[in-house]
């Protein structure tokens, strides 16, 4: 998983996210960007920008 990528959250939790396609756009640990670890920032076609947990998300289709 790597920023580009699109992404759908499989959580178990009824969510407005839960399979709703969105980017990847890096990962934050403990509100500093950090793009090698930490929780992944996943933004969405309505301009939310949601910080996620790895495990939840699936990815459908990666940038080259």
């Amino acid at each position: 998983m790597k920023p580009g990528d699109l992404v759908v959250s499989n959580c178990e939790t009824k969510t407005w996210y839960q399979g709703v396609v969105g980017m990847l756009i890096g990962f934050d640990r403990f509100g500093k960007f950090n793009l090698t670890k930490g929780d992944p920032l996943v933004m969405y076609g309505n301009g939310q920008t949601i910080r996620l947990a790895g495990k939840a998300l699936e990815v459908i289709s990666e940038e080259n």
